[in-house]
């Protein structure tokens, strides 16, 4: 029975994506998950010490760079774009990350509003 790597869910044999989280239940080449954990952790391991990867992408998901998180994942593992995803979101759920998005709608906003302040200053004088 396989168990994903980031939601522990023990999936039936055959499967290529676990069937709670959607993620890859292998990397496509282990070779290029080195750091990554391959063995599977004991079945009476309740509180799993955090992989040091593990703590990277959280990092990164706690600093709302998901974005930088998920090409962190692409990188070490070498799986597509939609699997990485759906294995951020799951460690994010794992360890109950609340993802806080960093906005740069208000950095443009206040640029906007001063290019229109400048165009008006212009046209009235």
């Amino acid at each position: 029975m396989p168990k994903c790597f980031f939601c522990n869910h023990k999936n039936p044999d055959g499967v290529q994506e676990c069937q709670e989280c959607g993620a890859e239940l292998e990397p496509p080449d282990r070779s290029a998950a080195t750091n990554y954990p391959i063995e599977a952790a004991s079945e009476e391991m309740h509180d799993e010490p955090i992989d040091p990867f593990d703590d990277e992408l959280l990092q990164h998901l706690q600093a709302g760079n998901k974005i930088a998180a998920v090409k962190a994942y692409r990188d070490q593992t070498g799986a597509g774009l939609k699997d990485s995803v759906e294995a951020i979101n799951a460690l994010a759920t794992k360890h109950d990350v609340k993802t806080v998005y960093k906005s740069g709608c208000s950095v443009s906003t206040g640029v906007l509003a001063v290019i229109v302040a400048i165009g008006l200053w212009s046209i009235l004088s």
